[in-house]
């Protein structure tokens, strides 16, 4: 999400220089905003930004999970949550560099055969394991 802020501030400073501010998603108060548009289920900050897109097994505690591959986004993302106000972000700011279906984040599948647990928590160890 902080990637994804960058890139809005970036793209409205250099191409949208008199953007209307309501359309804003830049700041860090909008960090929840912006995570509430996406509707995930789990929400893993990591140190690179869409290293997801690299995933096909995640163990998060002894849970295992397996990736089904990238969630393109539609236009709900545009609404905000909260408000149901429409804008252009940040759809159009992931389009420019994400490619046409516009991927964010990845669809993971709970694998039953090696899973030790179904249950997890805040604070439980993140692992990438391929």
């Amino acid at each position: 999400v902080k990637h994804l802020q960058q890139k809005i501030k970036e793209r409205q400073i250099t191409v949208d220089a008199d953007v209307d501010s309501s359309n804003c998603l830049a700041t860090d108060e909008d960090a929840e905003n912006l995570i509430g548009r996406f509707r995930g289920n789990l929400i893993i900050d990591g140190e690179k930004a869409y290293e997801e897109d690299n995933w096909s097994t995640l163990r998060i505690g002894d849970l295992l999970l397996k990736s089904g591959g990238p969630c393109s986004r539609c236009q709900m993302v545009c609404i905000n949550q909260m408000t149901a106000e429409r804008s252009k972000e940040p759809l159009t700011t992931l389009a420019t560099y994400r490619n046409r279906k516009v991927p964010f984040g990845i669809h993971l599948f709970h694998d039953r055969e090696y899973s030790g647990t179904t249950w997890i928590q805040i604070g439980d160890a993140v692992t990438p394991l391929g």
